[in-house]
């Protein structure tokens, strides 16, 4: 996997570039998604392997799994809003 997307709807999109088809995923965790609640977490842990999404600080579900390599990172508005990009998110697993 080479990007990976989560949109406001909680959708996650993915494309490895192979003729850069993006691919919808239903992730561990969709149902649990609250696309009212605007504060967002994301935690990319190498050691599992996993992307995570939080959302006031709880952990919702796993976004993406078997994540292995160097990722950056890069945060995308539509409309109006604001995005950080941090270390040492106050985060809870639930």
């Amino acid at each position: 996997v080479h990007i990976c997307q989560l949109h406001l709807a909680g959708h996650c999109y993915y494309s490895n570039w192979e003729g850069f088809i993006e691919r919808r995923s239903d992730w561990e965790g969709f149902n649990n998604y609250d696309e009212g609640i605007d504060t967002l977490g994301m935690l990319l842990d190498l050691d599992l392997g996993t992307l995570s999404v939080y959302q006031n600080g709880l952990r919702v579900g796993i976004l993406k799994d078997g994540l292995a390599g160097v990722y950056c990172w890069i945060a995308c508005l539509f409309g109006s809003g604001s995005a950080s990009i941090m270390r040492g998110y106050n985060m809870i697993d639930a």
